[in-house]
């Protein structure tokens, strides 16, 4: 028994490690927040558009979602919001350059649905830009 939960710990701390830790330009290891992507991540990133931004860097937040057309008011679709206004679903990240984006926030459904109301079931994702001078 006692070597099960010297075994269960030591795999806990593997994943936990695995999951919470990425290599740094610097060669340091920097802390991914799982929920977020930051200003120094999209300057880093090679990608176009929002959608092929958060493919390649957070594809969890959009794997299973279904892709809407214009509007968006398809309930099981991800919700796209801009600066907290609402644009509708997936499809509106494709339009979306990578200029003046500041931080893109994943929302768990529940989160989602307790800040906005019904029609998250898959959560949401936050495009915030800069303030315009």
């Amino acid at each position: 028994m006692k070597h099960f939960f010297r075994s269960l710990l030591l795999a806990c701390v593997v994943l936990a490690t695995a999951c919470a830790t990425a290599p740094a330009p610097d060669g340091t290891v920097a802390r991914r927040n799982p929920t977020l992507i930051t200003a120094e991540e999209i300057q880093a990133s090679s990608a176009s558009n929002v959608a092929e931004l958060i493919q390649s860097l957070r594809p969890s937040w959009v794997r299973g979602a279904r892709v809407t057309g214009a509007g968006g008011e398809d309930a099981g679709s991800v919700a796209v919001f801009l600066n907290q206004a609402r644009l509708g679903g997936l499809s509106e990240l494709q339009q979306m350059t990578l200029g003046g984006i500041t931080s893109i926030t994943f929302v768990d459904a529940r989160t989602a649905t307790q800040r906005w109301g019904t029609g998250h079931s898959q959560g949401a994702i936050v495009v915030s830009t800069s303030p315009r001078s």
